[in-house]
């Protein structure tokens, strides 16, 4: 008996990052809404296995904006009772395919196939088994994300220049949030990386002089408050590189005896932080993510899945 189910997915750019400052690889997940045949404990476990298998072979499960994109297909191949002993076993045959793809080019990248075997007491418990024998690690699933951890890595090197031109251009436009989440993409893998990490922290500059002026007009409204404490925080986020940063410390040097020892203690382990060449490029690189988070949360598109496997 053949039975099979396409999986039909609605995929929604989710956005995660770690705190560290690094930069590695990340697929966007394709993710279910609603599955005629499977219900939601089983499109979850799916999902959890596709989790899984990412992050054994040092593959973000997430990541900025970027089009690379894993997703499933689950065919039910053939369902079948066998008779015996105090109940009948459900036996189905299952297709479990997993590809890696570029959105924007709709371009295949690598491939995924294993067919599983699962039983149980009726179809539903017998389709659980099958998802819950989905292997998380073997050299095939190895072969299929190594693959495309190399490929994507020449996609970006191809593309370096373009990338470039690109935030650029954004940067010259005044769409400081979007070149940085441009620049944000490009994973440290990438041979060109440091050339795009320079980049981000161009755009990123000239981003702290816009930001700047609403900082400073944020912490005068918190002193006029006497919120001190909270006036101090805002001041102490403006980078020292920012056109703002002669009146920020003529605000500070208002505020900072009226602020608890905490307050100043924190302040202090900050200005060492930015007198220091390599944490402070690692503050601006963690700042960069963040504003690439929140611009793509803003702006994050919808994808149909048949969209993407068109």
């Amino acid at each position: 008996m053949k039975d099979l189910l396409l999986i039909a997915f609605v995929f929604f750019m989710g956005v995660s990052y770690s705190q560290e400052a690094n930069n590695s690889i990340a697929l966007s997940i394709v993710l279910p809404e609603s599955l005629e045949g499977l219900d939601y404990s089983q499109i979850s476990k799916i999902d959890t296995k596709i989790r899984s298998i990412v992050s054994n072979y040092g593959v973000g499960s997430s990541g900025y904006s970027n089009n690379f994109v894993i997703y499933p297909k689950f065919g039910i191949v053939e369902v079948s009772v066998v008779e015996g002993g105090m109940q009948n076993i459900t036996v189905v045959t299952v297709e479990f395919s997993l590809f890696i793809k570029q959105v924007d080019n709709n371009l295949l990248f690598s491939s995924f196939n294993k067919t599983i075997k699962g039983s149980g007491s009726n179809k539903s418990t017998a389709l659980t088994n099958a998802i819950q024998l989905i292997p998380t690690k073997d050299k095939d699933l190895q072969s299929f994300v190594e693959s495309s951890k190399t490929k994507i890595v020449e996609y970006y090197n191809t593309n370096c220049d373009r990338i470039l031109s690109q935030a650029s251009a954004l940067n010259s436009a005044g769409d400081l949030e979007k070149a940085l989440g441009v620049l944000s993409n490009v994973p440290e893998e990438v041979p060109c990386y440091e050339r795009i990490k320079a980049k981000a922290i161009e755009v990123y500059k000239a981003y702290v002089n816009q930001l700047c002026k609403q900082q400073l007009n944020e912490a005068n409204s918190l002193i006029a408050k006497q919120d001190y404490n909270g006036a101090l925080k805002v001041l102490a986020s403006i980078d020292p590189s920012s056109s703002c940063n002669q009146d920020a410390k003529t605000a500070i040097s208002k505020v900072e005896g009226k602020v608890s020892e905490q307050q100043r203690q924190d302040y202090k382990e900050r200005m060492e932080r930015y007198n220091n060449s390599v944490e402070l490029e690692k503050e601006r690189i963690r700042a960069v993510r963040d504003i690439a988070t929140a611009y793509y949360n803003r702006t994050q598109p919808t994808y149909n899945y048949l969209m993407i496997i068109k």
